[in-house]
């Protein structure tokens, strides 16, 4: 072999290139390392969000029985990280909800808890709860008149404490169709619903998932019946703010099981698709008017499906769903469409499906489905498997926040409601995952609707998300007040961003100071010290105010004590500071503004006072002066009567030159006074 390589290289490699060119594009394909199955029962519905770069949390309903369900909720944890061959233990802190006997459809992660929507079996209507732990789900009225002919298959956050559902609504008996697609508007503190039927007219619908791509598209994934055999499935494309249809999108043959916003603002869909011989995992790619751009079908023998999307770190797409009745996952290319990675089932053979997957920052995925363990019995199945490495850079947020009081005049009164609106675009290169939009230590006579904190979805580069956080003032205003500070961190406390956002109180309108400068006039061309009096006229008492003294003319120079604080300035109390003013000599006239600044970040406001310091005026030099002077000045220069005490060598002892030559001219500049804080020359025009 070494003889045949020495003298055939060109064969060797010919044939090497014939390999790399075998393997180069093509999907890389294996088994899950290890499947773990828990929490033995027949699974109904199962949901999962990563919390952390090792952990997830886990939701999941079990049929229990007498129309009942069996809901646990808790955390899922790594004990370390993963290797390549093996994945460490799974530990799991999983919690029975005893008071929740309904089935959970779906949930919305918000700040501090979860909205959960149910559906009663025995009862045949859905459900509302929010769940704050440690606290059982408290049950929330829906405010729908027929909520009984309701199926609810998914729910979203549209704003803080608004969401939205979609299903159908089961025509009531007689009727010719069976059931009609609906939405359903919520705001649960309001005890309020409203109804958008968009059901298409003697045709059996409904919808399976919604996705807010923004703040006005709302994408809504079902399918409709066209007889015995025939289905089509149904994208469609709402403002949530009018409720206009921006685009319908029929399918054929397919039927959506999820959909995810990808990195380039376009949708992307799976479910399953009608094959030649059977159901085919398949992917749909749209744009934001509901166009078709890409689509990808397994084809392979047996039936499959995609049930279950989620968008990587370094934005892939992640697929789970099941393959011959093994668990699935699948990463792809998005430009174009195309399977980088299949992974199926594990060498102990468990059967089942993945339902929900999620990423943690740190490149760890989550899968979570039903199946049966070993020894055949029905269980929850859990799988980690290192999807891709954690992002180099921590994304770049750029925040915006406007706080606005009901009554419009900028200062909030007792009992007064008022709006924090918030913006945050992602001005990096990679996604945020696993953010939290936070208001730090708000202050106490601010009393708000929602949470604290709240949960951001994935940003991805250039995306730019909005928020509206409503609330009320206290009966009472701190006199002190404060300052809101916004932030934006990622789950490991990590600040990507922080915005601190002024919050006038009714009473700061009274805020009065007064300022005063002493003497009041200043000489041009000379160092003035002037002593300024601050004064607390206002009934609040501040124990740190901040102030800053700037001038109201270019060339007037400023030095002393021009910026500092005054603490503990209570009411009446007043403060002295030093500063030292230069103004040039025939420079500005009339007076010279001082501008006194005086802010607090606590109480969130800022004021200006301003002082006149008087400039004499200053006289200039006529036409017949000028002539004069310049006429008499070798007089002048002969003649000059110096202070007798003042003994100057160099003007006693005037060197003596060549002999007086007329045509020569010299021309004498004496500089007394400076822009800069220099001290003026005194004996400049003399000499």
């Amino acid at each position: 072999m070494k003889k045949m390589a020495f003298r055939a290289p060109g064969l060797l490699l010919t044939f090497w290139l014939a390999l790399a060119g075998s393997l180069f594009g093509q999907m890389v394909a294996g088994r899950f390392n290890q499947v773990t199955t828990l929490l033995p029962g027949e699974v109904s519905t199962l949901h999962l969000r990563a919390i952390g770069d090792s952990s997830a949390l886990l939701l999941v309903s079990q049929s229990g029985g007498n129309f009942q369900q069996r809901n646990l909720y808790g955390r899922l944890a790594l004990s370390g990280p993963p290797e390549n061959r093996t994945t460490p233990a799974l530990q799991q802190d999983l919690r029975p909800l005893t008071s929740l006997k309904d089935r959970i459809v779906d949930v919305v992660f918000a700040g501090d808890g979860l909205w959960l929507l149910t559906y009663s079996d025995w009862a045949l209507k859905p459900g509302l709860y929010r769940y704050s732990p440690p606290e059982p789900p408290r049950a929330m009225t829906l405010g729908l008149p027929d909520s009984n002919l309701l199926v609810l298959k998914a729910l979203i956050g549209l704003a803080p404490g608004h969401l939205v559902a979609a299903g159908y609504r089961e025509a009531p008996d007689g009727a010719v169709v069976g059931r009609e697609a609906v939405l359903v508007f919520l705001d649960p503190a309001a005890s309020r619903a409203e109804l958008l039927p968009l059901g298409v007219a003697d045709q059996e619908d409904g919808f399976e998932e919604l996705l807010r791509v923004n703040d006005s598209l709302l994408v809504v994934a079902g399918y409709r019946r066209e007889g015995a055999s025939r289905t089509v499935g149904r994208l469609i494309g709402l403002n949530p703010k009018t409720r206009n249809i921006v685009f319908e999108t029929a399918v054929e043959g397919f039927f959506p099981r999820d959909l995810v916003r990808l990195p380039d603002g376009n949708i992307l869909l799976a479910g399953g698709q009608d094959g030649w011989q059977d159901l085919d995992a398949a992917l749909i790619q749209i744009d934001r008017s509901g166009k078709i751009l890409q689509r990808w079908q397994s084809r392979v023998t047996g039936r499959d499906e995609a049930l279950a999307l989620g968008v990587s770190l370094d934005g892939r797409v992640l697929v789970g769903g099941y393959r011959r009745e093994v668990p699935w996952y699948g990463k792809f290319q998005v430009k174009p469409l195309r399977l980088l990675l299949s992974k199926q089932g594990d060498p102990t053979g468990v059967e089942g499906r993945i339902l929900a997957l999620s990423e943690t920052p740190a490149g760890l995925l989550f899968l979570a489905g039903s199946g049966r363990n070993r020894a055949g019995q029905s269980a929850a199945l859990v799988i980690v498997e290192k999807s891709s490495s954690p992002a180099a850079f921590p994304p770049r947020i750029e925040l915006e926040a406007r706080f606005q009081d009901s009554s419009g005049d900028g200062m909030l009164a007792p009992e007064e409601a008022f709006s924090l609106e918030i913006g945050i675009r992602n001005q990096g290169k990679t996604a945020l995952v696993s953010g939290q939009l936070v208001l730090e230590k708000p202050p106490s006579d601010l009393q708000f609707d929602g949470p604290l904190v709240q949960p951001l979805p994935m940003l991805f580069p250039g995306d730019r998300q909005t928020w509206r956080l409503t609330g009320r003032a206290a009966g009472q205003l701190n006199p002190q007040g404060s300052a809101l500070l916004v932030r934006i961190r990622q789950r490991n406390a990590r600040t990507l961003a922080e915005k601190t956002v002024p919050i006038l109180r009714a009473f700061q309108n009274q805020m009065d100071f007064r300022v005063e400068a002493y003497p009041t006039t200043i000489q041009p061309g000379d160092t003035n010290q002037i002593h300024l009096v601050i004064r607390n006229a206002s009934p609040v008492d501040f124990s740190k105010l901040h102030y800053k003294v700037t001038a109201g003319l270019d060339d007037a120079v400023l030095s002393g004590d021009l910026e500092g604080e005054l603490l503990f300035f209570s009411s009446g109390k007043q403060a002295r500071r030093k500063i030292k003013v230069f103004v040039p000599q025939g420079g500005a006239t009339g007076a010279l503004p001082l501008v006194v600044s005086l802010y607090s970040a606590e109480a969130g406001f800022h004021v200006e006072r301003t002082v006149q310091l008087q400039l004499p005026e200053s006289k200039a030099w006529t036409e017949e002066e000028w002539e004069k002077l310049t006429k008499n000045l070798p007089t002048l220069a002969q003649g000059y009567k110096f202070k007798p005490d003042l003994d100057i060598d160099v003007e006693a002892h005037i060197p003596q030159g060549p002999a007086p030559d007329p045509n020569r001219f010299a021309v004498v500049v004496g500089i007394r006074d400076y822009r800069k804080p220099i001290p003026p020359v005194d004996f400049a025009l003399r000499d």
